[in-house]
């Protein structure tokens, strides 16, 4: 259950980075400062989301689940 969680936590991870490599970009080209002010929680989010996979790899490396 734990290993599944950090899977979707992961694709969470690669969809939000794909999300902060887009918007603020069409925020500065567009003047609209709440896309670019959206990247900041957006990267903290997604550094939660990456904290949260790894130990997802921790937890299946230390109970020995190596379908991982």
């Amino acid at each position: 259950m734990f290993t599944e969680l950090g899977h979707f936590a992961l694709i969470l991870a690669f969809v939000m980075s794909a999300f902060i490599a887009v918007l603020p970009f069409f925020g500065l080209r567009r003047d609209a400062s709440a896309l670019v002010a959206l990247a900041a929680p957006a990267t903290l989010a997604m550094a939660a989301a990456v904290c949260l996979s790894f130990a997802a790899l921790i937890a299946a490396f230390v109970t020995s689940d190596f379908s991982v």
